[in-house]
């Protein structure tokens, strides 16, 4: 086989694999967007991490709610069972660079619209107070609008949070002076220190002093 077929086979193969793993990404986070609940799937290679997503939406899909949930969710309408599903989805993300996840992010994306955000909040010249859920939403749907793709992903205790308590901490860091802070992570409660490893946005809130932003 001529050299450059290969380049061809391995960029298609490539292009699959990745059209794939987004398919993955999107629906478990859509899942856990809509009922709360995380899919486990488990695997290290994209073609068997697909069977095992198949085998646990056919489970699923036999709750006809769930399965309308769904597809409403992705703007699909008729009667499409798992493997139509997920056959949609690969053929919309071959080749497609849009965002289906805050893996998709770069953690200079994400605190690029934190900052935005965060100084658009403040109105005046006094601290403010937000819920932490509040301004995640407010942050992560900007930017999927920014790049015209659907917010697929749910604030709240899941395996993305662990790493936007990350970004968070860094913007802490990048607005704390000697003299004050721009951006506080606090306990809801406004009492205690923040926990090492936060599990749970909704027991944590934002402090913004526009004075050190």
């Amino acid at each position: 086989m001529p050299d450059h077929d290969c380049r061809s086979s391995r960029t298609e193969a490539v292009a699959a694999s990745q059209a794939i793993n987004k398919t993955i990404r999107m629906i478990l986070d859509l899942w856990q967007e809509v009922f709360e609940e995380e899919l486990e799937i488990g695997g290290d290679q994209s073609a068997r991490r697909r069977d095992q997503l198949l085998e646990t939406l056919r489970s699923k899909f036999k709750d006809q709610q769930a399965r309308a949930a769904v597809l409403e969710r992705l703007g699909i309408k008729g009667e499409v069972d798992p493997e139509a599903l997920i056959r949609i989805l690969e053929k919309e993300f071959l080749g497609s660079s849009r965002p289906t996840s805050i893996d998709d992010f770069s953690p200079n994306q994400f605190l690029k619209v934190l900052r935005e955000v965060c100084r658009n909040r403040v109105q005046s010249d006094d601290y403010r107070d937000i819920p932490l859920p509040d301004l995640l939403r407010a942050v992560l749907d900007r930017m999927f609008e920014e790049v015209r793709a659907p917010r697929a992903i749910r604030v709240g205790r899941n395996r993305h949070f662990p790493r936007l308590i990350q970004y968070l901490r860094e913007y802490e860091k990048e607005t704390t002076w000697e003299d004050g802070q721009g951006f506080r992570l606090m306990n809801a409660s406004g009492r205690g220190s923040v926990s090492t490893n936060p599990d749970d946005p909704r027991k944590l809130k934002v402090r913004l002093n526009p004075d050190y932003l």
